[in-house]
């Protein structure tokens, strides 16, 4: 019997019926070790729910060695069979499996399966914040990391998912483009700006090589500042304004004209509002493409501590007009915001009494 040709052992193999028969099997020899194998890890499986057809039972010894198997297991599940290759390292990264990866990475043929599976887990092990599993895919050698900035792609990734593990682990590659605009119109530090993802947005600051003014090609056309302060982000704002490199008079691209403390008024951010208005240069009475101020959105959108600030500045004014005539006390008459127009008649009084007692 030990002379028999392998594909005669298969056969005789499959139709062992006890599994203690198959392994006594298998123990004769080597040889006989390595056809039977696979009908054992098989028959081990066939329970599973990945067992849809009895094509799918290589693919699915190898499941399971992943699963419940060592990595001897698992190599010698590889070595008889590789069908299905893709799908199982895509079941080991999406179960967290990442102690397997580099074994079924060595077995992975990019010809057999192209890099479609390969730049998913990547992308998955980046946004997950999994450093192991993305530095053992990176180091594989499957795909060329410098490739269709591939580096620049896992950022912002990384970033999406609020990863500082993996976003400093791909900051510490190399010299890659930090300000690569994703498939959502926004660059890393402009997702980070909009989620308030502080720490990530942190990391990336501190190398010094991001555009703290980068331009989103969102409909907003927002800096990363800008949409911080549009969002109420105060730390992030802070954290940018400390770059010394934000305008922060700049205007909104694709909104008319309208600068942070426009935004900051508008949505009733006090905080941000505060911050502002304690920048050197800041234009307080600004105004947007339809010579709306700071002040005026503050007064029409009913915001009290925001218009008390603005007006203790001494540099907003109440009476002026925006392109169809309205100005900030009329706005809040209009909108019913009487305490806010209460509160400017008395600023105005009191003004008035300053300026008659300065000329006494």
């Amino acid at each position: 019997m030990v002379h028999l040709p392998d594909e005669l052992i298969i056969a005789i193999g499959k139709e062992v019926p006890a599994e203690h028969d198959l392994n006594t099997l298998a123990q004769t020899n080597r040889r006989f070790l390595s056809c039977i194998d696979p009908i054992l890890y098989s028959r081990k499986t066939m329970d599973t729910t990945f067992c849809a057809s009895l094509a799918e039972l290589p693919t699915i010894a190898i499941l399971r060695a992943v699963q419940q198997g060592g990595e001897d297991t698992l190599r010698k599940a590889l070595r008889y069979n590789t069908d299905g290759l893709d799908q199982v390292l895509r079941f080991a990264v999406s179960r967290r499996f990442d102690r397997h990866l580099a074994i079924l990475l060595s077995a992975y043929s990019v010809e057999r399966y192209g890099t479609a599976m390969i730049e998913w887990a990547m992308f998955n092990a980046a946004f997950r914040g999994r450093t192991f599993a993305l530095r053992t895919l990176l180091e594989s050698g499957l795909i060329d990391p410098w490739r269709d900035e591939l580096l620049s792609r896992l950022l912002c990734s990384s970033v999406s998912g609020n990863s500082p593990a993996s976003t400093s682990y791909l900051l510490s590659i190399g010299d890659f483009d930090l300000d690569y605009v994703s498939g959502i119109g926004e660059a890393a530090l402009g997702i980070a700006a909009s989620r308030d993802f502080v720490e990530v947005t942190q990391l990336l600051l501190n190398t010094g090589r991001v555009d703290v003014e980068i331009t989103s090609r969102t409909n907003l056309g927002f800096t990363p500042f800008l949409t911080a302060v549009y969002h109420g982000h105060e730390a992030i704002a802070r954290a940018l304004l400390a770059t010394g490199l934000v305008d922060v008079n700049r205007a909104t691209v694709h909104l008319p004209g309208q600068t942070a403390l426009m935004l900051a008024a508008a949505r009733g951010h006090a905080a941000l509002v505060d911050m502002l208005l304690a920048q050197d240069g800041i234009e307080v009475d600004a105004r947007d493409d339809d010579h709306r101020s700071a002040l005026t959105f503050a007064a029409s959108g009913g915001c009290e501590a925001v218009v008390e600030m603005l007006l203790a500045t001494g540099k907003a004014d109440i009476h002026a007009r925006d392109r169809l005539g309205r100005t900030p006390l009329s706005q809040a008459n209009s909108n019913g915001k009487f305490a806010i127009v209460c509160m400017m008649l008395d600023w105005q009084r009191n003004m008035a009494d300053e300026n008659a007692c300065s000329t006494y």
